[in-house]
Parts: structure tokens; C-alpha cells; sequence
């Protein structure tokens, strides 16, 4: 995987990693040279915009935020998108986890970032009529997602 993503592939989002000029890969040392964190940047050929691909430091704050600087002053005056699209290291997982990446999330929003939910689901509000009745669920109100939910009672 690792391989993967230092030639500036994946994949999944093969088409986003296309468009852009070969990533640089920077990685933090301390004195003894045992890595203390990677990360990843990029930009885009069409417009110049700028990528963060992907940063690890097993959530070190202030490792965090000092890899997002130097990703920030290395890629200059320009629009900086992060965890745009998924990479090879995130099992094909698009953006960044806040639940399990709370540091970086904190500091990509200290650094200006603004997070943005983007999973979508397809969904229907309920009952959805012309549908055939079906015997063994019933629909109940729900209050996360708030709203009628279907619930199956008993087995089919």
C-alpha cells in the first residue's frame, strides 16, 4: 500500500490521482531516525489546486500540526484541499475519519480547514406508496435519523 501511494497511486480514485503532478512525500525523524510521521501533498495540473493526501503520526499533536504547516507553506499560495479522495492507505475510504483522527481533524480546522460530511445515502421518507406490504415489518417512528424507520418483527 505504502508503495502505492509514493508512486501516486490507488486503487481507488484512480481518475483523481491522474490528474495530479507526482506527489512529495515527506517524513519526520528524531534524533536517533526512527519515523515519527509521514505525509503527503500534491498538486493538481489543471487548476494548481493542492492536495494533502494523506498524513500519519499516531495522533501526535503537535506533530500533526507541524506536518500540516510545512504541507501548507510547501504548497504555497493556492487552494489546499485534504483527504480529498481516498488513497491506498485507506482501504478505499474517501476523507478523513474524525471519529478515529480527532488531532488531525482539530488541527486541519486550527490550520483554516472547514470539515464537510459527504456520505450521502439514498433514502425514501416512509411508507413509500405503490410498494407491495410486507407482512413481517412495520413502520415506526425513529429518532436518529429522526422520522418513520421500517423494523422487521419476527422472521421473514
Amino acid at each position: 500500500m505504502l508503495a502505492e501511494v509514493l508512486a501516486g497511486r490507488s486503487p481507488v480514485d484512480s481518475g483523481w490521482w491522474d490528474e495530479l503532478k507526482a506527489p512529495v512525500t515527506e517524513v519526520i525523524c528524531d534524533e536517533t531516525s526512527t519515523v515519527l510521521g509521514a505525509f503527503s501533498y500534491a498538486t493538481r495540473s489543471g487548476d494548481g489546486a493542492g492536495f494533502i493526501l494523506w498524513l500519519h503520526c499516531r495522533e501526535d499533536q503537535v506533530l500533526t500540526e507541524a506536518l500540516i504547516t510545512r504541507a501548507l507553506d510547501q504548497l504555497g499560495q493556492r487552494p489546499v484541499h485534504a483527504f480529498e479522495f481516498a488513497s491506498a492507505l485507506t482501504l478505499g475510504l474517501e476523507g478523513l475519519s474524525a471519529d478515529h483522527r480527532p488531532v488531525t481533524r482539530r488541527a486541519l480546522e486550527a490550520a483554516g480547514f472547514t470539515g464537510c460530511n459527504l456520505w450521502r445515502y439514498m433514502r425514501a421518507d416512509l411508507p413509500v406508496t405503490g410498494l407491495p406490504h410486507v407482512a413481517h415489518c412495520t413502520v415506526t417512528d425513529c429518532q436518529d435519523p429522526p422520522g418513520p424507520a421500517r423494523q422487521a418483527s419476527g422472521s421473514p
